[in-house]
């Protein structure tokens, strides 16, 4: 078994499976009030930040990894042939279940899915990090997706890749359209 976390979730490598647990930080929270309201910007940076009210701000960055979980999920039962770690069980989005995928060196990086879209949209600054793809059944996958704030939506950059449809093989080598990837 291994253990990772990121900004919003704790991940339990078990097996050939990942759970992924919200991490909740209230207490970064608070210290993040305290600096920002200091700085007389706490009302802006939830508004730059999560383009929202900063009522609706707090309450995302609270529940940024339940958030994470649900969307994964719903991304994955909307849009199964996107080239995206599968959910296998999700309870409320305090726990995520997805196959675990076997690292990529930092080399594969170019023949990842969505490094198109990642030059057109910048922010979404998950489809730069490798950390965030995997190897499964022989495809390179994208094993985070949870929420991204920002117009257009992760979700919508997901679909404009299916759109283009390539397929990228670990060979790097064979490219070929496909409606399904």
């Amino acid at each position: 078994m291994r253990f990772a976390y990121g900004w919003s979730r704790w991940v339990f490598l078990v097996g050939n499976v990942a759970i992924k647990i919200p991490r909740l930080r209230p207490l970064h929270w608070i210290s993040r009030f305290f600096f920002w309201k200091s700085q007389g910007k706490f009302t802006e940076r939830f508004e730059t930040h999560f383009k929202c009210n900063p009522v609706v701000g707090v309450w995302r960055y609270l529940c940024n990894g339940i958030i994470a979980n649900i969307v994964e999920h719903r991304i994955y039962q909307k849009h199964p042939d996107l080239p995206i770690a599968p959910t296998l069980f999700s309870f409320l989005g305090l726990v995520n279940i997805q196959v675990r995928g076997k690292p990529l060196a930092e080399s594969s990086l170019p023949n990842c899915p969505f490094r198109t879209i990642a030059k057109l949209h910048p922010q979404f600054v998950d489809l730069a990090d490798i950390r965030n793809f995997a190897e499964i059944n022989g495809k390179i996958v994208l094993v985070d997706c949870g929420p991204q704030h920002g117009f257009p939506t992760f979700e919508q950059i997901l679909l404009t890749y299916k759109e283009q449809a390539p397929v990228l093989f670990l060979s790097g080598i064979e490219l070929q359209k496909s409606p399904l990837f």
